[in-house]
């Protein structure tokens, strides 16, 4: 929520309007498995997308043997997947840094 309300602020000060944003609940309508492919491709690797901190990453850390493993792990759950993930034209962020966010909405 912390993020949310930070976007809403930064778009009011740039007087942009919060029509131009997509949002989308992924635990309420997950990613595909080729959408979780492509998201992990654009943000950089595995290490930048996998929630290493969420009960669901310590449930299955010992089971997952590889990246292929982890795509598929992502697809069928998706609080593996770090969020909120912000996407502009000048780049993404997966998480919640100010810092990040700042320089994608600039």
């Amino acid at each position: 929520m912390r993020a949310k309300a930070w976007l809403s602020q930064a778009l009011a000060d740039q007087k942009l309007s919060a029509a131009l944003l997509e949002e989308r609940d992924l635990i309420r309508d997950p990613l595909s498995a080729h959408e979780v492919h492509d998201l992990v491709r654009r943000a950089g690797g595995i290490e930048a997308v996998l929630a290493t901190r969420s009960p669901a990453y310590r449930a299955r850390v010992s089971a997952v043997a590889d990246e292929a493993g982890w795509l598929s792990a992502m697809a069928e759950e998706p609080r593996l997947i770090r969020r909120p993930i912000l996407e502009t034209d000048r780049g993404m962020a997966v998480g919640f840094s100010e810092a990040n966010w700042r320089r994608l909405l600039d």
